[in-house]
């Protein structure tokens, strides 16, 4: 009595070796033996094609998919409930006698899924440096692990009893394109989101104490008043009198000009990017130019 394996073995031996069968081996029947699919997929099986002969095929229990003829030889099937199943097929030649079944065995699982269940919006999230993020849950179906690749150093992903679970206090700074892979169950199925990790602003006089409240002449540049900067990724500057810009460039603050107008002007230099809102102020009294008399003489 010849076993299931010895049945199936021989449209795999001639699979091997038709000539001129080289395309057929590599298109979409290239694989042979059991397998495992998704709920709700559609796959292509097939036998090497003898044209004299017909091909009987059969699913047991035949709850497990439909069928549908693609060509002489193969088929389609739509697998539409979970379970193990048998995919059999006899083939019969142009004598009327039938071959053994040859069978393979068909398992359908569950496809994973994998959905936030932490609060909308945690999946992308900015936080500061050494600060730990809102942890990022995520409910799994159908998945027996997860990797996870791309989070900040300081910050761990777990998967366990079908919950994905992101946490940690980050210990280097950037934006981090995390993606979760599921593993195991049926499918590949990812979710992707941002950490972004920031530095506290910090904002520090580098020019000498007296620039950030100077007084000057109307048409007199002022002394540069610089800073340094941290975390910030630009600045605003609110206040300075006409004829004085600020400019921020790689992390250094420069306000710089000449006044063309006179008055007394409290100016504000607030940094922008970064984390934390961080000011800094001063002013600058610009005076105007006495009005000399005419020269009086006898």
């Amino acid at each position: 009595m010849k076993t299931k394996f010895q049945s199936l073995s021989w449209p795999l031996i001639l699979l091997l070796s038709f000539a001129g069968l080289e395309s057929w081996a590599q298109g979409p029947y290239a694989n042979t033996g059991n397998e495992t699919v998704c709920l709700n997929s559609t796959h292509l099986y097939g036998v090497v094609d003898v044209p004299s002969s017909t091909y009987a095929w059969s699913i047991t229990p035949v709850i497990g998919g439909t069928i549908t003829s693609t060509g002489h030889n193969t088929i389609s099937i739509q697998w539409q409930t979970t379970g193990i199943y048998s995919l059999d097929v006899i083939e019969t030649n142009s004598s009327g006698c039938s071959a053994t079944i040859a069978s393979i065995q068909v398992t359908v699982d569950h496809a994973n899924t994998i959905s936030l269940s932490s609060a909308i919006g945690t999946n992308n999230q900015t936080i500061n440096l050494s600060s730990p993020i809102s942890n990022i849950t995520y409910s799994t179906a159908g998945a027996t692990d997860a990797t996870f690749a791309g989070l900040p150093a300081g910050i761990t992903g777990n998967w366990a009893a079908n919950v994905v679970t992101i946490s940690g206090t980050p210990s280097t700074s950037g934006s981090f394109n995390y993606t979760i892979t599921l593993t195991g169950g049926c499918g590949t199925v990812t979710a992707t989101g941002t950490i972004r990790v920031t530095l506290t602003n910090t904002i520090t006089l580098t020019s000498p104490a007296n620039t950030v409240n100077q007084s000057v002449c109307i048409h007199t540049a002022i002394t540069n008043i610089t800073y340094s900067t941290l975390g910030a990724t630009g600045a605003t500057f609110a206040g300075l009198p006409t004829g004085v810009t600020g400019l921020w460039a790689s992390n250094v603050i420069t306000i710089s000009g000449t006044p063309t107008v006179s008055g007394p002007f409290n100016y504000t230099v607030t940094l922008t990017g970064g984390n934390g809102i961080v000011t800094s102020t001063g002013t600058i009294i610009v005076n105007q130019l006495p009005a000399t008399s005419p020269i009086y003489h006898n």
